[in-house]
């Protein structure tokens, strides 16, 4: 089984898969980029090639899709998707909006949309994580049109990402 996960920065996605892998046994289906490690990636959650590395394996149509963000590219091999797939361990992934249509015409999965909460609180969260303020309001401009365009397709569950993680995590756990 597949599980996504979408939602702007702040909703609390890496914080609920973090609580899934650790207490209970679900796995990351990795994804590969060519951007460095950030200290807020969660283990087993990238991998890390050169650009030159990612860019002769879509050549070679490994990946299941590719996406190109702030000059770094990421992707999904189709590999690691069949291998999930014929699993018996949930595997999560985090994804952006126009990545889950793609997943959705290959496999059965199930996506989960975390619904943005008010600004001033988005903004907050990502500052205490370390974000600087000014990559904050850059996300913080995107959020509606991530919901809107969510909203706008079959593929997602929507869950409230209001209250404390355990509560986030306990409505996700009762959609899958």
């Amino acid at each position: 089984m597949i599980v996504t996960l979408t939602g702007v920065s702040g909703t609390g996605k890496t914080t609920v898969c973090k609580e899934l892998i650790k207490h209970h046994g679900n796995k990351f289906l990795v994804s590969i980029t060519t951007r460095l490690p950030r200290s807020s990636d969660l283990d087993g959650e990238f991998e890390y090639l050169s650009k030159e590395q990612f860019l002769k394996e879509k050549n070679e149509n490994k990946f299941l899709w590719t996406t190109s963000y702030a000059d770094n590219w990421y992707g999904t091999r189709k590999c690691d998707v069949d291998n999930a797939l014929s699993s018996k361990e949930t595997h999560l992934m985090i994804l952006v909006p126009p990545v889950v249509p793609i997943l959705h015409g290959y496999a059965k999965v199930t996506s989960i949309f975390l619904e943005n909460l008010p600004s001033n609180i988005l903004e907050q969260r990502m500052l205490q994580r370390g974000d600087s303020l000014e990559t904050t309001r850059k996300r913080l401009l995107a959020l509606n049109d991530w919901q809107l365009e969510a909203q706008k397709t079959p593929y997602y569950i929507f869950i409230s990402s209001e209250g404390t993680p355990e509560d986030i995590l306990q409505r996700i756990i009762g959609k899958i």
